[in-house]
């Protein structure tokens, strides 16, 4: 009887031993998954910083355009020659140009701050 309780003991042990390696290898697949995953956040972090500075990049340079439409709009308006005028009238459609595209590539890396950010959050809730 103590040989078989002795068996069925190590038998136990067995089972024991089989489920703590399969567990272990569990975890580790976790653990592999959470490092993984904090790459990702880092990586994501690293590009919501770079889209922030070609956002503020795009502000200057938007703002510094509306200041120069501004500057030939003044000028502009003041009685000029006519050859004058169409040039300077060409160039402020040039810059109103300039500054529509400026504004569309503005609010486009706006929504990608804002798509990289909510990203960023859905990482943050899985992890």
């Amino acid at each position: 009887q103590i040989i078989e309780e002795r068996n069925k003991a190590l038998t136990e042990c067995e089972t024991l031993r089989n489920e703590n390696v399969k567990t272990e290898g569990m975890l580790n697949c976790a653990i592999s998954d959470l490092e993984q995953e904090r790459r990702n956040n880092e990586q994501l972090k690293s590009e919501n910083h770079v889209t922030i500075t070609k956002s503020k990049s795009l502000e200057e340079e938007l703002a510094a355009a509306l200041e120069k439409m501004r500057c030939l709009t003044e000028e502009s308006s003041g009685e000029m020659e006519e050859q004058n005028g169409r040039s300077k009238t060409i160039a402020n459609e040039e810059c109103k140009a300039r500054v529509d595209e400026l504004e569309s590539t503005l609010e486009q890396e706006r929504e990608n701050h804002r798509d990289t950010k909510n990203q960023l959050q859905r990482v943050k809730m899985e992890a």
